[in-house]
């Protein structure tokens, strides 16, 4: 008994040293059903409920289907609200199942701009609005788009803190700290070092279970303190977006995303830092006079532009007009770990890039609890960061003393869709909300699970299926094609639900939905040992795509260079009618045309599509490996403009030299007031190329409406004139039984009348060598007698002769 103890024991032991292979971390996406995802919190009897930012809250139950209410919050981003408010936060009571609440910080509809922290019940899965209670209220600016935080979390005793953004744009001071008095929303001393302010702070109270509080000891300003909130426990923060309390140690963790200036500036200060920071106690951390380890900024005078003494961490002094606290403040902390946008001489494991910096929690063991899922002992204590912008997870190992004791990757086999909010679940998994890959406007924002699967592993499930949509009744072919089990041996059992209109155990079923509807498909598979995975698939039933041909001109004619090319294109649609019968409304069809350089006679779906190849290949996927794509998209108003509109602007200028200097160095004015961030981890060369790609979308011309009509192809070009010009048609239906228009679309590719005979289909013998002119491309040599090339899919209808180049050995 002694020996299998002390066997166990040293096992344990060298687990807890070693780190757990990465490939035993598998995540599984719980829902999809959310368009704008702030924060989750977890109830604690396997319900799940995620705010949305413009007000919708989702109640994820066990079966991952999802239950939604909307709350009446203000219309964000329409007119004078922040576009960083809304419904930012959310926390269940630590005592939910008992006193079944949630807690929500949202905006407040009114001319009156404020927050409030409110108290919500539940009816079985749905929301109370009409229980709503105010716990706090938080006044602020909707004047200016600036940080609003949000970040909700109990601590034991229930203790709840709040996260608050300065609530001050940060554009007009070139990205260094916002110390304009002269107007509202632009002084973060007015906010964030003000004493008598709740913004840009992390507060603490004790909520009672009536929903009322009290001040808890301990906070940086006891109660009675003149010109001062007892609510603050830090301040002195520009954005303390997410932040985690282990009640093991008492230190509060919290990511600080920091200002965009790139460069440092011996006048003014320090170029932008985040910050990863750690709390011991209560205490003021620095922003608007201080960022990173205390590095100070300049007093400023806005109005004659010029800088004066720069601040004392020691001695911070308040003297602003718009400070309603204390002038001289609790000396200034510096941050647990800072970065910019280039690589960090201190933390140079943070990599460069864009910033937004993100406070996960610290892991702890329950040794009480049975559950596989739950994550080794191996990260017992130790922190978990994360950055938005970056879309990587790290581990903070800690010391007895809280210090840094080194990080290290976690995970980096998953490729994260910009982590918004983690936290570990009571079965020691990790649950993360995903936000999803475009700002404000996403398709892909989901929460996962992260769990170690230290034994027998879950399978991975892949649901797809032959038809997502169309007319009722639709008969829809599934396949489970690419479901996979990285343990040898097991057999695996498959389940469908239809969406509770039928089941099938088969891998690969087909059902037919009679009626209209969203029918969310779910399938389960399951391994010998009873471990499962599950995927899901939408089904839209009620509206048939449209079918969209192009009649003329033909696939794999010809197109001149400079000319009209007259097109004819035939649509029908179940419900809209066609342009036969004359029912289908003909101005709704797009037709574009878009030159392809180099390109082969494939034809690519959609215009989109066809602008996405062209330009500098080199410079497209730069941009798709960047941070450019979380506020920009090819055609649609984000954060910042459209890569079309940014094209069209500057469409001939000589421009390229002095946009890419701006893409490296960061700036605001063109586009209003929202800032580029720098970006001095690319090369002058690569953003070079990057910004070649996106000036290159100016040549596609803007589609035309229409059945019938003319495109008009662009000049030859003076390097190549081989490659292929597509044509795309498309038409958006109307929309039928209450399911959503639907884009039917077809595209044919033409040809360049210069053929290369390299680009052949077939041959038989010959070989492709180089040209003896330099920079001819291929030439087909070594032709012996039968020898032959082929070349297919070319529509010689209207064509009268045709001129082969030819040459002979020694004779030209």
């Amino acid at each position: 008994f002694h020996v299998v103890g002390l066997l166990g024991l040293i096992s344990w032991s060298a687990a807890a040293d070693r780190a757990p292979a990465e490939a035993r971390f598998e995540r599984t996406v719980i829902s999809r059903d959310m368009k704008d995802p702030m924060q989750f919190t977890l109830l604690g009897d396997g319900r799940i409920v995620v705010v949305d930012r413009m007000g919708t809250v989702h109640v994820i139950k066990k079966d991952g289907t999802s239950v939604p209410t909307i709350v009446p919050i203000y219309a964000v981003g329409a007119g004078k609200p922040n576009w960083e408010d809304g419904m930012i936060g959310i926390v269940a009571d630590p005592d939910f199942s008992t006193n079944p609440y949630v807690y929500i910080l949202h905006a407040v509809k009114g001319d009156e701009p404020k927050q409030h922290l409110m108290r919500y019940g539940f009816i079985d899965d749905q929301l109370d609005i009409a229980s709503g209670k105010m716990v706090l209220e938080i006044k602020n600016c909707r004047t200016i788009i600036g940080h609003c935080g949000g970040c909700l979390s109990f601590a034991p005793g229930r203790m709840m803190f709040i996260s608050t953004g300065d609530n001050t744009t940060p554009f007009e001071s070139d990205g260094f700290s916002p110390l304009d008095a002269r107007i509202e929303g632009k002084d973060a001393r007015a906010t964030s070092a003000n004493s008598n302010d709740l913004r840009g702070k992390i507060l603490r109270i004790h909520v009672k279970t009536d929903g009322t509080y009290d001040i808890p000891k301990g906070n940086l300003f006891p109660p009675g303190t003149a010109n001062a909130r007892p609510e603050i426990y830090i301040m002195g923060c520009r954005n303390p977006f997410r932040h985690h309390f282990d009640p093991v140690t008492g230190f509060l963790f919290w990511g600080e995303i920091g200002p965009d200036s790139g460069n440092d500036s011996e006048s003014r200060g320090p170029r932008g830092h985040d910050e990863f920071n750690r709390a011991k106690a209560a205490g003021n951390f620095g922003w608007p006079l201080f960022v990173g380890n205390n590095k100070p900024y300049a007093v400023y005078d806005f109005d004659s532009k010029k800088a004066g003494e720069h601040f004392d961490p020691a001695k911070p002094i308040n003297d602003s007009p718009r400070n309603t606290g204390i002038k001289e403040l609790p000396p200034a902390q510096p941050a647990f770990f800072w970065y910019p946008n280039a690589a960090s001489p201190e933390f140079p494991e943070l990599g460069s890039g864009g910033r937004c910096a993100m406070g996960g929690p610290v892991y702890r063991v329950n040794h009480g609890q049975k559950s596989e899922d739950q994550f080794p002992v191996y990260y017992e204590g130790k922190w978990f960061i994360y950055d938005w912008m970056r879309q990587w997870v790290k581990v903070v190992t800690l010391d007895k003393n809280g210090n840094s004791a080194g990080s290290e990757d976690f995970a980096p086999n998953i490729k994260w869709k910009k982590p918004m909010d983690m936290k570990f679940g009571p079965d020691g998994a990790l649950y993360v909300l995903e936000y999803g890959t475009n700002w404000n406007d996403n398709t892909d924002s989901q929460l996962s699970k992260v769990v170690f699967a230290g034994g027998n592993r879950a399978p991975i499930a892949m649901a797809t299926a032959d038809k997502f949509f169309g007319k009722d009744p639709l008969i829809v072919h599934f396949s489970s094609a690419g479901t996979d089990d990285k343990d040898e041996g097991d057999i695996l059992t498959y389940a469908w639900d239809f969406a509770g209109k039928g089941s099938s155990s088969e891998a690969n079923p087909s059902f037919t939905f009679k009626e209209p509807g969203i029918y969310n498909v779910i399938l389960t598979v399951k391994d010998k040992a009873g471990k499962v995975g599950t995927a899901g698939v939408p089904i839209r039933v009620g509206n048939a795509e449209p079918v969209v041909k192009i009649v003329e001109p033909k696939a794999g004619a010809f197109f001149a260079w400079g000319k009209a090319l007259a097109f004819k294109i035939d649509v029908s649609d179940d419900e809209d009618g066609s342009t036969t019968d004359g029912k289908l409304p003909v101005a709704k069809i797009q037709v574009s045309g878009a030159y392809q350089d180099g390109a082969t006679t494939t034809a690519t779906k959609g215009y989109e599509a066809a602008m996405l190849t062209g330009g500098s290949d080199k410079g497209r996927k730069l941009i798709g490996g960047s941070d450019c794509v979380a506020c920009h998209q090819m055609q649609a108003q984000s954060v910042g403009p459209a890569f079309v509109m940014i094209a069209q602007k500057y469409h001939k200028q000589d421009i390229l030299g002095k946009l890419t200097q701006k893409v490296i160095d960061g700036g605001a004015g063109v586009w209003g007031p929202m800032a580029m961030a720098p970006h001095p981890q690319h090369t002058q060369a690569e953003v070079k190329e990057m910004v070649s790609w996106i000036l290159s979308l100016a040549d596609a011309p803007p589609p035309v409406s229409g059945a019938t009509g003319t495109l008009t192809v662009p000049v030859k070009p003076e390097k190549n004139e081989s490659g292929v010009y597509v044509v795309t048609a498309s038409y958006a239906d109307k929309g039928a039984k209450g399911q959503a228009s639907l884009t039917g679309t077809a595209s044919i590719a033409l040809r360049s009348r210069h053929l290369k005979a390299a680009e052949y289909a077939t041959k038989k013998g010959t070989t492709a060598e180089d040209c003896a002119d330099e920079g001819k491309g291929k030439a087909l040599g070594y032709i012996n007698h039968d020898d032959f090339v082929s070349f297919s899919g070319i529509d010689l209808s209207v064509t009268k002769a045709i001129e082969a180049r030819l040459a002979s050995a020694g004779q030209g």
